[in-house]
């Protein structure tokens, strides 16, 4: 069970990196865009944004075989559809997608996006 906990403990260390990363990286585009006026910068940010979500995938894919099969399932395939999007979004050029990936069609300001509910959920049932 030790072993387990501190599998749990490293997937969940690597999905809240990634969050806090990809948050930071949207903050900053949004300053260099609002802000600086920086189109180049913003859309350069985005871009990271976007790796930082495929990369998460591939970060996760062994410590996910520490969840339960239910989770396992469920945690792999949010991780697979987020970066599924961004490289569509990095294939296609288009910073709006990049920067609705994570959120809902109706997610309001102060709500967490898909990722961060992702690794809220995933505390709350590893407890």
């Amino acid at each position: 069970m030790a072993e387990t906990q501190a599998d749990y403990t490293s997937l969940l260390e690597v999905l809240r990196d990634g969050a806090a990363r990809a948050g930071m990286l949207e903050r900053d585009a949004r300053s260099a865009l609002y802000a600086d006026k920086d189109t180049g910068r913003h859309r350069a940010l985005m871009e990271q944004r976007a790796q930082t979500l495929i990369d998460l995938e591939s970060r996760t894919a062994d410590l996910l075989n520490a969840l339960p099969e239910a989770e396992r399932r469920q945690t792999r395939s949010a991780l697979r559809a987020f970066a599924d999007g961004a490289r569509t979004a990095l294939d296609l050029g288009s910073v709006f997608y990049m920067s609705a990936l994570l959120y809902r069609d109706n997610h309001k300001a102060g709500e967490p996006d898909k990722l961060q509910a992702l690794v809220e959920d995933l505390e709350t049932r590893l407890r």
